[in-house]
């Protein structure tokens, strides 16, 4: 039976007990057995129903996975980090695409990346962990920096990148009960809206100086003598 299709079983002798069931229905297939087991009364007619609903398993997006679209690397130059540092990245669902559980109502969750000891141009990975899709579909996420609003949560010296990533993904369904996902399409966005192909989400911060210069005024008064 398709998707939604019922069917019915009816004239059996009078007396006659029926077991109805259904043996191994295709991959992707629920099925619902209504007066399933009975006995046949004399003049009447028993009614059977088997409805057979198609539901495609879920795809789970995982980081141990190598086409996991979710994840990318900080790299810090210009000075080797420090036991302090962090960095906020976040991921943004456009138009409800599923989140990781942890995300609960948000349409967004984030992550912190440091580095206890990391030399100058170290990358460290991040990711936001399993996002479960359950329905075909084309998905579209955002990846970007969180820069602190305030300066003194900034990192002294220290430049933020402002280009974001925009990541496209499409799930499908193979036939045969399971969804699965297609190469994910990356565009790398900066500033001015120009976007570029991109293999990989890559934030990369650079360290300039961390030092303020303190301009200092004087002026010289001459006295005459008396």
């Amino acid at each position: 039976l398709k998707d939604g299709q019922t069917a019915e079983i009816v004239g059996l002798p009078a007396g006659s007990t029926y077991t109805i069931t259904e043996d191994n229905p295709p991959a992707g297939y629920t099925q619902k057995i209504e007066n399933g087991t009975g006995t046949v009364t004399a003049g009447t007619a028993q009614a059977v129903t088997v409805t057979n609903t198609y539901e495609p398993a879920p795809f789970v997006a995982d980081p141990k996975e190598t086409n996991y679209p979710f994840d990318g690397e900080k790299i810090l130059q210009g000075r080797p980090w420090k036991t302090d540092d962090r960095f906020t990245f976040r991921l943004e669902a456009t138009n409800g695409a599923p989140l990781p559980e942890e995300a609960g109502n948000n349409s967004y969750i984030e992550r912190e990346v440091t580095k206890s000891n990391g030399a100058d141009g170290t990358s460290v990975p991040f990711n936001f962990g399993k996002v479960t899709f359950t329905k075909p579909g084309t998905y579209v996420y955002d990846i970007t920096e969180v820069v602190p609003v305030d300066d003194k949560d900034k990192i002294a010296g220290v430049s933020y990148d402002s280009s974001f990533y925009r990541v496209t993904v499409t799930i499908t369904d193979d036939g045969s009960g399971q969804l699965k996902m297609d190469p994910a399409d990356i565009q790398h966005i900066f500033g001015d809206d120009t976007a570029t192909d991109a293999q990989n989400v890559t934030f990369t911060n650079t360290f300039e100086n961390d030092t303020e210069t303190l301009n200092i005024e004087a002026r010289k008064v001459y006295k005459e003598g008396p």
